[in-house]
């Protein structure tokens, strides 16, 4: 999911469809910095990121990088190991 931080909804739509993004999820209030979404979730610069298991329990913060398949499949282990 994406919290888009943009003011005006045209560059909002601008982006997301330069960036083929249409199939992404995104929130988009007008409200810049202060949406609540951003805000909630300790927002401070852009791109931020969470990887958030299966339990809704944030594992990784801004994941990127060489290794983000790698905490992708960990994710991807435990979910599998808790329903055996």
């Amino acid at each position: 999911m994406g919290v888009n931080l943009d003011r005006e909804r045209e560059t909002f739509d601008t982006f997301v469809a330069e960036h083929g993004l249409e199939g992404w999820r995104h929130l988009h209030s007008g409200e810049g910095w202060a949406n609540g979404d951003a805000q909630a979730w300790g927002v401070r610069r852009v791109p931020t990121g969470y990887l958030i298991d299966h339990t809704g329990r944030v594992r990784y913060v801004d994941p990127w990088g060489p290794n983000l398949r790698l905490r992708i499949d960990d994710l991807l282990t435990r979910r599998d190991e808790d329903r055996r």
